[in-house]
């Protein structure tokens, strides 16, 4: 008798734990429909206080500014920021401002974002595959962190290098259209015979 007045009682007593819906958006563009969800439903009106309504909570990726997701310093800022990211330079470029939050995260939070890191990295930058999958594959601790420092570092690198050799190759072109000769053009620019009489092929 006593348990059957204790579960009435508990019944009677009970109740729901809160339920927040919650909308992450990381598209381009602006979000635009309604936040109510009997606005989406079709023939809404026709329906009183008894149909299911609710606002969700949206969370719009792209309208926050690269200074208030850095304000953030946490896990979910640095995730948004990353998440923002249009080319290589951008990446690497606040990949860079992320390294002393990743460093303030405990240590378990550290190595899963700074593995999660590896494999955005792995999809930005698929050149670098290799040295990324090889890094996935051996994260741990302080020691992950200090890998991907060093990826980073030669993933810049190799992007200067790109970027010279870029600058190179447009002086070449250049002395090309000026009428320079093959022989002139390889010394000044350290491309071969070979590649400045391929590139003049390819100008006329």
């Amino acid at each position: 008798m006593q348990n059957e007045e204790d579960a009435l009682s508990n019944r009677k007593t009970f109740q729901l734990p809160p339920i927040v819906p919650i909308v992450l958006y990381n598209g381009k563009q602006k979000w635009s429909a309604e936040l109510q969800f009997r606005k989406l439903l079709a023939n809404e009106n026709l329906f009183g206080a008894e149909l299911l309504n609710f606002e969700y909570l949206l969370i719009d990726v792209a309208r926050y500014t690269e200074e208030e997701l850095l304000s953030l310093s946490n896990t979910i800022g640095s995730v948004f920021l990353l998440d923002q990211t249009e080319d290589q330079e951008q990446l690497l470029n606040r990949l860079g401002k992320l390294m002393n939050t990743i460093q303030q995260l405990p240590t378990d939070s550290q190595q899963k974002f700074v593995a999660w890191m590896a494999n955005i990295l792995l999809q930005k930058l698929p050149e670098n595959e290799p040295s990324l999958q090889q890094f996935i594959q051996n994260v741990k601790g302080d020691a992950s962190f200090m890998g991907l420092e060093k990826i980073l570092d030669d993933i810049e690198r190799r992007g200067q290098h790109k970027g010279e050799q870029k600058g190179k190759e447009d002086v070449a072109k250049q002395l090309i259209r000026m009428g320079m000769d093959d022989s002139s053009i390889a010394k000044a620019t350290g491309f071969s015979l070979q590649t400045i009489e391929d590139w003049r092929k390819q100008a006329y």
